[in-house]
């Protein structure tokens, strides 16, 4: 009686040790997974920011030319004031 006991607790300890490594596996297969997505989380981002600081590069050159025009339009519209008040 003892050995089929014996036998029997093997067996199930076996059966037992296929489920843990099962589990591990997926455990692991889960880690993967989510390292694979914060992964892509952060090349995402940083694509982001890189095309957020192209955008500001481009939109600062933008915001200087409206400036510029602004002083131009403000400049012309003080000399043709001149000229109307002179004539």
């Amino acid at each position: 009686m003892r050995r089929q006991k014996k036998t029997w607790r093997c067996k199930r300890e076996r059966e037992g040790g296929e489920e843990e490594e099962r589990k591990k596996g997926e455990r692991d297969e889960d880690k993967r997974e989510e390292y694979e997505r914060e992964e892509e989380k952060r090349e995402r981002r940083e694509r982001e920011e890189k095309e957020k600081e192209k955008r500001g590069e481009k939109e600062g050159e933008n915001q200087k030319r409206k400036r510029e025009r602004g002083k131009r339009g403000k400049e012309e519209e003080r000399k043709k004031e001149k000229r109307e008040k002179e004539k």
